[in-house]
């Protein structure tokens, strides 16, 4: 191998999504990695699949303006989300960048 791969830094990539999963995955992140040089990609994705509620058995479809509401709340969940992680890996000197892409997130990461 050449001399310049041993000193590339480690790349890693974190999905988040505000669970508390994702919350823990940043923090040991953190914890694992702050004495090395290391690159995080902060990744979410905002596949929002049709919303439908179920009521008396019978499939009620949503309003436009009721999906509308709902994806743009998502959509800050999610942003609120990300930019809490890249601030935690910004605090902790990690070269950090982030992408949020309306995607399915098997096809983002």
């Amino acid at each position: 191998a050449a001399a310049s791969e041993f000193n590339s830094p480690i790349r890693l990539i974190v999905g988040v999504d505000g669970s508390k999963g994702s919350e823990t995955a940043v923090a040991e992140i953190i914890r694992r990695y702050a004495a090395t040089r290391c690159e995080v990609r902060v990744v979410s994705a905002t596949d929002f699949s049709p919303i439908s509620n179920i009521k008396n058995f019978d499939l009620v479809e949503p309003s436009s303006v009721e999906q509308d509401a709902f994806y743009q709340q998502e959509r800050r969940r999610v942003e609120d989300a990300v930019n809490q992680a890249f601030r935690q890996f910004d605090r902790a000197n990690f070269s950090v960048s982030s992408v949020i892409k309306n995607e399915n997130p098997k096809d983002l990461i």
